[in-house]
């Protein structure tokens, strides 16, 4: 039912899309005609793939749109405001799922806003656990590899408290907004060491050279161990990895 009420808000009375949505399709429509008028690589594709093509776009945008409209709210709708966490983390796990589908719009909201500092720890905390298990995936040509391993390490070495000293005070509120980041920070160490045997060799290389790369600038003694063990990981599954091929 709610779902069902959703979609109407975002369709006119001969059913197709309403608002900013419209607009979005008709952008979309516009692109794909100037593809084919300009004297570009796109000659060997003829009307039928190019009007495949733009359906399969659409229904990719659309799909997206309507999570977004669930996540972050659109003015001019009816449900404009977010959703509960609650719904907004099932919304970023279908995402993820868009994402694994192929749709390079999804990967671009997982980099951008998904896993913002600023979004919500729950959110966060599904998100990179799921982008963990998407490296199994991956390989070392997909446009959005080198920037999701960035944001995973970055999680990984952003713990809770860093900055301040353990005897200082601090606020309640203060206090759970750090309880949220070593969450999300326990999150990434435990999926990243879970996965780590799944990825591609060349992926898993990338990934220990970024999380030498960034460890080797964080000096406490936190930092170091998480270093030392996310190395230890990958080290281990290096050698089960050429032992198995052997």
């Amino acid at each position: 039912p709610e779902s069902s009420s959703r979609s109407q808000s975002r369709k006119s009375a001969d059913g197709t899309p309403d608002g900013p949505m419209k607009h979005v399709l008709k952008q979309l429509d516009y692109t794909f005609t100037q593809a084919f008028l300009q004297e570009d690589q796109t000659y060997h594709i003829t009307p039928v793939i190019g009007e495949a093509l733009q359906r399969m776009s659409k229904d990719c945008m659309v799909k997206l749109k309507e999570e977004e409209l669930i996540l972050y709210g659109f003015d001019g709708f009816i449900d404009r405001k977010p959703r509960h966490w609650f719904a907004r983390r099932k919304s970023a796990a279908r995402v993820c799922c868009l994402a694994r589908a192929g749709n390079l719009m999804a990967y671009d909201m997982i980099c951008t806003k998904l896993l913002d500092k600023h979004e919500h720890w729950m959110v966060q905390q599904l998100v990179i656990s799921e982008v963990c298990n998407m490296l199994c995936e991956l390989t070392v040509e997909h446009p959005y590899l080198t920037t999701l391993l960035q944001i995973t390490v970055r999680t990984l070495f952003t713990f809770a408290g860093a900055g301040r000293r353990t005897t200082q005070k601090i606020s309640p509120e203060v206090e759970l907004a750090e309880q949220a980041v070593g969450n999300v920070q326990k999150s990434a160490e435990k999926a990243l060491r879970k996965e780590m045997g799944q990825y591609q060799a060349e992926v898993r290389s990338r990934i220990v050279t970024t999380i030498k790369t960034v460890g080797n600038n964080h000096t406490s003694d936190q930092a170091r161990a998480l270093l030392q063990r996310l190395i230890q990981t990958a080290e281990r599954c290096s050698r089960t990895s050429g032992s198995s091929r052997t």
